[in-house]
């Protein structure tokens, strides 16, 4: 007679006929010096448009609604980002997605139409780690200014899948 699987069973033996009180296998990683993991972070592309961002940001720059770059700004400003590979409309949409994640994030502040690098995050600047993970925390709840420029990107791209609504 066939023995239907206990509740107990783990799916994996269940599909691969080990027996249910078989050990699991441990998994290890390799080891990473904590020197090139802030090295690999502080070169990521992430960190790179943030210190940029906040450089070109300054003092102040005007910016249209929802912290969009003015045409006459956008050229530069993708240059700066490292977009100028891109077609014309993927580099400015880039560059769009660049300044309101970095809005997002809280390290630039848009005040009545300008964008201003917010002050008591520029010590993030110096730590590349504290950084990064500011602005993988931005993903966690954004806002659907954010989450409209990832689907504008997206478009046809990723079919159903759409990292804008997705995310949010």
């Amino acid at each position: 007679m066939a023995r239907w699987p206990l509740v107990t069973d783990s799916p994996a033996a269940v599909v691969s006929g080990a027996p249910a009180d078989a050990e699991p296998k441990s998994l290890s990683l390799p080891a990473a010096e904590l020197a090139e993991v802030t090295a690999d972070i502080a070169n990521a592309p992430v960190v790179r448009w943030l210190r940029t961002l906040t450089d070109w940001a300054g003092t102040g720059r005007p910016v249209a609604a929802f912290a969009r770059v003015p045409p006459a700004d956008m050229a530069g400003l993708s240059a700066l980002l490292g977009f100028d590979d891109k077609p014309d409309d993927e580099r400015d949409l880039l560059t769009d997605i660049a300044v309101r994640w970095a809005v997002e994030a809280g390290l630039l502040l848009l005040r009545t139409g300008t964008l201003r690098p917010a002050k008591r995050h520029l010590p993030l600047l110096d730590d590349p780690a504290a950084l990064w993970l500011r602005m993988l925390s931005a993903l966690d709840r954004p806002d659907m200014a954010f989450t409209d420029l990832l689907d504008e990107h997206s478009g046809d791209r990723y079919g159903m899948y759409s990292p804008g609504r997705d995310v949010s």
